[in-house]
Order: structure tokens, then sequence, then C-alpha cells
């Protein structure tokens, strides 16, 4: 099937199989897959990771010329959402997303200007 169900810690996510493909550590999953026990009696497969988190990696695996912004002018950077991020690009092998980050090459993103009149 070209469709998977994934179970992140207990959160369904729907993907294209191709999209899985472009992540290295997926590629081994899938290439095995189909020989163990990694299906869930629903047909879904099980990764234990942060289900909030994978939101954005699955996101990056969908569109991976779209880097994150976890940017507001309230609050500005949300480094602790980036250092979860990196984590998680590391352990799926998304090296371009966890370099990204590494570099801290969001701070690129944005310019603020100050006006003092």
């Amino acid at each position: 099937p070209h469709l998977i169900i994934l179970d992140v810690s207990g959160r369904k996510y729907q993907t294209q199989k191709a999209t899985l493909q472009t992540s290295p550590y997926f590629q081994n999953l899938l290439a095995r897959w189909n020989d163990c026990n990694d299906r869930q009696e629903d047909g879904s497969y099980f990764i234990d990771a942060d289900s909030d988190v994978f939101h954005h990696v699955l996101q990056f695996m969908r569109r991976p010329s779209k880097f994150p912004l976890f940017w507001t002018k309230e609050t500005s950077f949300d480094y602790a959402l980036y250092n979860k991020l990196e984590a998680e690009a590391d352990y799926f092998l998304l090296d371009d997303l966890r370099d990204w980050i590494k570099k801290k090459r969001y701070l690129d993103a944005v310019k603020t200007v100050v006006e003092i009149k």
C-alpha cells in the first residue's frame, strides 16, 4: 500500500510511503516492515517519538525544501522546540534539517528593525 499509518506514541499520522522514504531511517524500517512484527493490530506502525515534535518532522519530510520557523513577535524564537526538533531530525537521519537547526540558520529568516523616534 502507498498509504501508511504511523502511531507515534498514541497519535496517528497518515502519510505516503514515498514521503517516509525521504528519511534513511524510514527507508530501513520500510524494507523490513513486511517481514517483522512492528505492525499493530489496527494496521499502524508504532514509532516511539514525541508526537508533537514528530508533526514537524513529517512536515519537513513532505516538503524538504521548507524549513520550520518557530518565531512570533511576542515571544521571539522557540529555542526549546528547535532543540527537540534537532534531536528528532538527528534520530530520523534528516541531516539537512538537523544541520539547519544546529547552525541556527533560522536566525537568518527573521529581520528585526528597531526604530527610535
